[in-house]
């Protein structure tokens, strides 16, 4: 993760240049200030991509042009804000890791169709329209229990592409997952990640990625329960291509 700090105000009070004016217009009171940057996008923030993040052959969803996102204006089109009021759902979570008796997935382990739904039968749930869904290939927790040596650009387990048809079938609406989704190396030469390419050009799919599901899936256990209200709010981030989010699970 990429991160810029700049510190505006601190706890030292007086500096080289003499005593700054309090912030609470106080002699005795004041507070910290400070301007936090980060690159969210890649595989370590839980961040959702909108639908100006990918292009296929110059194009954006429903045939934009790829310049409508350019350095000076950003994404004119397809940016985030359409979720600035949130969105409050049903999420699903397949614990496809659950279903195969590992704690992980291994990088020679895509995640296909037929897993999609042994996870169902597990779970006892049937992903449909609206759906938020999110996976489980136990990445996020090699990441929390490796959180110093882990490298989060090598291989790992996701969604093979042959799940495309599977999505659009069920009618889900978002996706998300403990990965950026793909599974990587994804095989295809003229497409490394082809969830993100068709899933967000081709199909309107907004992507959750580098999800935690730990804590999720204990929970989902713990009440026997693989669906529950789910709202995941974006930053209001005019012309911008995703945001961090943290999306929330109510049983």
């Amino acid at each position: 993760m990429e991160t810029q700090r700049l510190m505006i105000a601190t706890g030292q009070g007086a500096t080289e240049e003499g005593r700054r004016p309090s912030l609470l217009h106080s002699d005795r009171a004041d507070a910290a200030l400070e301007f936090v940057g980060l690159v969210f996008h890649g595989y370590a923030v839980t961040h959702i991509d909108s639908l100006a993040h990918v292009f296929w052959d110059g194009k954006l969803y429903n045939g934009h042009p790829a310049a409508m996102v350019n350095d000076l204006q950003g994404a004119r089109v397809l940016d985030v804000l359409p979720l600035q009021d949130g969105v409050v759902t049903r999420g699903v979570l397949l614990d496809v890791a659950r279903a195969k008796g590992v704690d992980a997935l291994g990088h020679d382990d895509p995640v296909f169709p037929e897993d999609l739904e042994e996870a169902e039968r597990l779970a006892g749930v049937t992903v449909g329209e609206g759906d938020v869904l999110f996976l489980r290939t136990g990445e996020s927790g090699l990441r929390r229990r490796d959180s110093r040596g882990y490298d989060p650009h090598r291989p790992r387990s996701g969604f093979q592409a042959a799940c495309l048809p599977w999505l659009r079938e069920r009618g889900v609406a978002m996706l998300g997952s403990d990965v950026a989704q793909d599974h990587l190396p994804s095989g295809y030469p003229t497409m490394t990640q082809p969830v993100h390419v068709v899933g967000i050009v081709a199909m309107g799919l907004w992507l959750i990625d580098n999800c935690q599901l730990e804590d999720l899936a204990a929970a989902c256990e713990r009440f026997g329960r693989w669906e529950f209200l789910l709202n995941v709010a974006a930053l209001r981030l005019h012309g911008v291509t995703g945001s961090p989010v943290n999306p929330v699970a109510v049983f």
